[in-house]
């Protein structure tokens, strides 16, 4: 009796370990759709990475509407996605003040009732927007090859002549550049963008900067003749503060949503700037 049920309890066992592996079979086969499927790199966003990861400077890619799941990015080159700042139910500085009314032409084949992405560009034909994204450390506009069909969906399906429609638009600013990256992957350069750390102004000393860590960065300032305002280009944020010798000064917000901290001191030295604890 006893040994029956010693049978019938590792008879139980395999029993659910055949079930189990029955269940799991795709994942060793290759089959798994949806969430779980497996996804290679499409050559194209490999193009893209080899295109901006060598570039030794600080600078981030700005997406219309957003970054595409294989969009290469990095600490030292940082994504933006456009639609945080600008679709028809969001709208935030610097680019809500920006925005003018599209010419005509422009999403007149939209469907009525859904998410029209080139409407969502206006603040690209106001040449300010060129200063905006340049503050913001913006050396490049990508609109993404949407290879998964997931980004420019409109009436619950992919919807391929919107995402032709925007990078119509921006092929139409003046001041950006198209540049030959990979097919499919849409990329424009701005004239001229500024450092993660920035002076404006006449007689502006030249800056060096390191990065510590995520929350600490080392400035160092060459030949200051006068007070300035270092400008750091991340998101406002009330605990960002800069430490010269032992004074703290504030972060304060610029008319862009930046940080801007108040200098006095003049000449060569270094100064710290972190968030707060």
């Amino acid at each position: 009796m006893a040994r029956q049920k010693q049978l019938a309890s590792i008879f139980g066992v395999l029993a659910a370990a055949v079930f189990l592996l029955w269940l799991v079979r795709p994942l060793f086969r290759g089959e798994l759709d949806g969430t779980f499927q497996s996804r290679k790199l499409p050559p194209e966003y490999q193009q893209f990475k080899d295109f901006i990861a060598p570039q030794p400077e600080f600078f981030r890619t700005f997406w219309v509407p957003r970054r595409q799941r294989f969009g290469f990015w990095s600490d030292d080159h940082p994504a933006i996605d456009a639609e945080k700042y600008f679709t028809e139910n969001e709208c935030q500085e610097p680019f809500c003040s920006l925005a003018i009314p599209l010419p005509a032409q422009w999403g007149k084949d939209c469907p009525p009732n859904d998410r029209c992405y080139v409407r969502e560009l206006a603040y690209f034909f106001n040449p300010q927007s060129a200063v905006a994204l340049s503050r913001m450390a913006v050396k490049y506009v990508v609109i993404p090859l949407d290879s998964l069909e997931e980004i420019f969906i409109a009436e619950r399906q992919y919807n391929p002549q919107q995402r032709q429609e925007a990078e119509s638009l921006l092929d139409t600013v003046s001041w950006l550049k198209k540049v030959t990256v990979a097919d499919g992957v849409a990329v424009y350069e701005l004239p001229e963008f500024e450092d993660h750390f920035f002076i404006i102004g006449e007689n502006a000393p030249s800056i060096d900067w390191k990065k510590l860590s995520t929350s600490q960065y080392q400035v160092h300032i060459n030949a200051a003749s006068r007070p300035f305002q270092l400008i750091f280009s991340e998101t406002f944020h009330s605990s960002w503060q800069a430490k010269l010798g032992g004074a703290e000064i504030p972060s304060q917000t610029t008319n862009d949503g930046l940080n801007a901290f108040s200098i006095s001191q003049t000449g060569n030295f270094n100064l710290v700037v972190e968030l707060a604890r």
